[in-house]
């Protein structure tokens, strides 16, 4: 087999030709792991033959639009991803520091894969899976009635802009509202909460093949505690990784199942070629998740994610900001954006998340990140052959 092009991207080995990356599973790996930590890179196997789920085109255009987003926020860094829904294989994977990779200076918080983060809004479509699930509420139910702030024993939680009034489950998630999903998580109570957190992929590795990878923290030891756990329902007081936010976007997208993330679609041994195997298994009810894509689809239209909207398709998706936790707390204006999309909502072919790391000019997922997580849809769209609905 012969290697007939070999393109260097900045955050990935992708050879052209055959299809078969000769060793490139491994040398993503050092490589990554050699930008993010000081430990020398195990050197990969001579003799390893691996062919990747890595789209080439995506992977250049999301490492594009990423970079342009990272410099005009004067970010540290990022990370896109973009992955099939139905079979779990990643057409992208990029993650950047700003300026120079020469000088490999860490871009996220935490070295790589293994690094993890407090996912803000993001993961406010778990406790609404959880409440439609468990029939803690239901669609079109009035959840609280949101007044900008909420009581809870002697703390107290604040909406990040103003009062939404009352919210039913779609207008929690289109609204970004604190209140709405602390309250979801104080009705599940602890046990169920973290139920469905394992469920969707929380708090272990996806398996994903790459070093080091993590498997967040659910903070069990206090999740007990009633602050804590209302923090949860809003995406605080927990982190998760990257790849496992994508997966639960999946699991709404494919209609209720939690597919894993790969990057290895086959691996060649003596010329005969070898699927990689897919894990998978059943979530959430193929009506809870179509629901779920019909509340982030109004999020996109006429919530926080208007500026992932792609005209001539449908786009789901939500917004995340957060703040940036270190030892002992969080900084003053740390800050993560972030957006997950669906696209198109009516025949998911992808999920896209975007992460930037400590953006300065603006830090709302909804301004930072939607737009890079339009731009790489509508190219991998058009890629893929999804035309517009104009012009179908």
């Amino acid at each position: 087999m012969s290697q007939q092009t070999l393109f260097l991207h900045r955050s990935v080995f992708i050879a052209i030709g055959t299809g078969i990356v000769l060793a490139a599973l491994l040398l993503l790996c050092a490589w990554q792991h050699a930008i993010y930590s000081s430990t020398p890179p195990a050197q990969p196997h001579r003799h390893s033959l691996a062919e990747l789920t890595i789209n080439p085109a995506i992977q250049q255009k999301a490492e594009q639009e990423l970079t342009r987003s990272i410099e005009a926020t004067h970010a540290l860094g990022g990370q896109c991803l973009v992955m099939n829904p139905t079979t779990g294989e990643l057409l992208a994977y990029v993650l950047l520091p700003k300026g120079n990779l020469a000088h490999k200076q860490p871009a996220l918080p935490i070295d790589v894969d293994c690094g993890y983060f407090e996912p803000g809004g993001t993961f406010d479509i778990m406790p609404v899976v959880a409440a439609l699930e468990e029939g803690v509420a239901r669609d079109g139910q009035t959840i609280t009635n949101c007044t900008s702030a909420m009581s809870v024993g002697n703390h107290v939680i604040h909406e990040a802009h103003h009062a939404h009034g009352k919210v039913d489950l779609q207008r929690i998630l289109t609204e970004s509202c604190n209140i709405g999903c602390a309250t979801l998580a104080l009705k599940l109570g602890p046990v169920r909460f973290r139920t469905w957190c394992e469920k969707m992929g929380f708090g272990k590795r996806t398996g994903l093949e790459i070093s080091h990878e993590c498997p967040g923290t659910l903070n069990f030891r206090n999740m007990h505690s009633r602050i804590t756990l209302a923090n949860m329902g809003f995406g605080q007081s927990l982190a998760v990784t990257p790849q496992q936010l994508l997966a639960t976007y999946a699991v709404v997208a494919n209609g209720g199942e939690w597919v894993q993330p790969r990057l290895l679609k086959a691996t060649v041994k003596n010329d005969a070629t070898a699927p990689a195997a897919t894990a998978r298994r059943r979530v959430c009810s193929e009506k809870t998740a179509a629901l779920l894509r019909s509340y982030l689809e109004d999020v996109v239209k006429h919530g926080t994610g208007k500026q992932a909207a792609i005209p001539g398709y449908r786009i789901a998706g939500k917004t995340g900001t957060s703040q940036k936790a270190f030892s002992g707390g969080y900084r003053a204006g740390a800050m993560i954006a972030t957006f997950a999309g669906i696209m198109p909502v009516d025949q998911p072919r992808l999920v896209i998340l975007v992460i930037v790391d400590e953006p300065h000019s603006s830090y709302y997922g909804g301004v930072v990140a939607a737009p890079v997580a339009r731009e790489v849809g509508r190219f991998a769209l058009k890629q893929m052959g999804i035309t517009p609905v104009a012009h179908r």
